[in-house]
């Protein structure tokens, strides 16, 4: 998270004394430093300042020389700027390190010459609402065709996910059926999905421990077989979203299709704890 520092950093505390290269680090008004929300204890960095600048992109560059991809939260309190200049020094030592965003609310301009991946927190809150029967699940085609209305170009790749730090767990929330259901979606939309630790599981608590030993067998076999599923049908990785006609009786269930020139596959999902008919 480059967007602040903790409240202890020794650059902000030096700042904070009136040290004066270290002034200009941090957003001062009089006495006061710029935050977000209630993040008091985190004092937003000064990208006025070349010094933030380069001592911030020293920092990345020191990771991305030992790790695959940085998730960036807080993405969008960084200025545009930054991320194409950091994205550059990047990918002229490794084209294919993963640049992922984190940005609410979502905006395609981080997609340009920035990151290469982009949480879909639309997806995420729909399916929760779908989930707990706050929208109907046909809802469901709309919102996975959202991102070229957003303004971001097919290429574009969304991460797909339904379980992450700052919620309840869906299964809490929603309930065991229509997380399976849940689960389907994001790993035969398109996109790429995320499986947030203990999701498999049905780990109740969002920072709960993971259950490695117990846990929901069935629930774990039937993610396994998601993937593997995924993994051996190309069409469902690569293949385009397509609307197929179909009819139910119940407002839980949506089915949508994926094709290619080889390949067609159909997925219906029912997010209902009864057995619904689709035609």
């Amino acid at each position: 998270v480059i967007n602040h520092s903790g409240y202890n950093h020794v650059p902000f505390q030096l700042s904070a004394a009136g040290v004066e290269e270290y002034r200009d680090w941090y957003n001062w008004d009089g006495e006061d430093y710029e935050f977000y929300f209630d993040w008091d204890h985190l004092p937003n960095f000064n990208y006025e300042s070349l010094a933030v600048r380069e001592f911030l992109h020293s920092v990345v560059l020191e990771w991305a020389a030992v790790v695959d991809g940085f998730r960036c939260d807080v993405a969008w309190g960084t200025p545009h700027g930054f991320w194409k200049e950091a994205r550059e020094r990047i990918k002229a030592e490794n084209p294919e390190f993963l640049m992922l965003d984190e940005v609410i609310p979502r905006d395609a301009q981080y997609h340009e010459l920035e990151f290469d991946l982009h949480h879909d927190t639309r997806l995420f809150n729909d399916l929760r609402r779908i989930g707990s029967g706050r929208l109907p699940a046909s809802h469901l085609v709309d919102v996975a065709q959202t991102p070229a209305a957003e303004g971001f170009p097919r290429h574009a790749l969304q991460l797909r996910f339904v379980e992450n730090h700052d919620f309840e767990r869906y299964v809490e929330e929603c309930g065991r059926a229509p997380l399976k259901a849940a689960a389907a979606a994001v790993l035969t939309l398109p996109g790429i999905p995320m499986i947030y630790y203990g999701q498999e599981r049905g780990v109740d608590g969002s920072w709960a421990e993971m259950t490695w030993s117990g846990g929901d067998r069935d629930l774990t076999d039937y993610h396994r077989r998601l993937v593997e599923t995924r993994n051996e049908h190309e069409v469902l990785r690569r293949g385009e979203f397509v609307e197929v006609d179909w009819d139910t009786d119940s407002d839980r269930v949506v089915a949508y299709g994926r094709e290619d020139d080889d390949d067609r596959v159909v997925v219906a999902l029912n997010f209902g704890n009864e057995p619904a008919t689709v035609r």
